[in-house]
């Protein structure tokens, strides 16, 4: 959310389209969020197969009411009705696919249905999602779940992990 925040200030002050690919290879929840959070104008989704055109239309619509630019946050998986998600590089097994190659080749689209219509930048935020210091909710949670495996210690619940369900902390069997 903070890294689409700061792309979003530069579309704004250069008219630019911005692609944004997030972590994503197999659930777009942290493109939603970051998307929602981050003042994403448009999120593409592993989950919901977009079309190029409405894409532009979305664009020209939003040029029409005098808006140049936009952020669209983009899932790594993400793919178009009838075309499956583009990897840069994959390995044998289908678990280890590698993200990449999607923004620049919508970018192509973008650029090639509008005939240079938008000016548009690509970015792929990789691991810069993971790295960062926490916020505040992230540490008091890792304290609570550090006071609830203590608990669990001096219980002796072994063979049970701490988690988080509504809200509270509880021990649930690892099996």
């Amino acid at each position: 959310s903070e890294s689409l925040g700061r792309i979003h200030t530069t579309a704004v002050s250069h008219d630019r389209v911005f692609l944004v690919e997030t972590m994503g290879r197999s659930a777009g929840w942290l493109t939603l969020y970051g998307g929602i959070a981050g003042g994403a104008d448009m999120i593409l989704l592993p989950e919901i197969k977009f079309n190029y055109d409405s894409i532009m239309t979305f664009l020209r619509e939003r040029k029409k009411n005098n808006r140049h630019y936009a952020v669209i946050a983009v899932a790594e998986a993400a793919a178009a009705e009838g075309e499956s998600p583009i990897y840069k590089k994959q390995r044998a097994d289908e678990e280890n696919l590698f993200g990449g190659g999607l923004v620049p080749h919508i970018a192509d689209v973008i650029e090639t249905l509008g005939q240079d219509e938008f000016e548009v930048r690509t970015v792929v935020l990789g691991h810069l999602q993971r790295g960062g210091s926490p916020n505040a909710e992230d540490r008091i949670l890792s304290e609570r779940f550090g006071e609830g495996a203590v608990r669990a210690i001096l219980d002796e619940k072994f063979g049970h992990m701490v988690a988080l369900q509504a809200d509270k902390i509880v021990t649930v069997p690892i099996e």
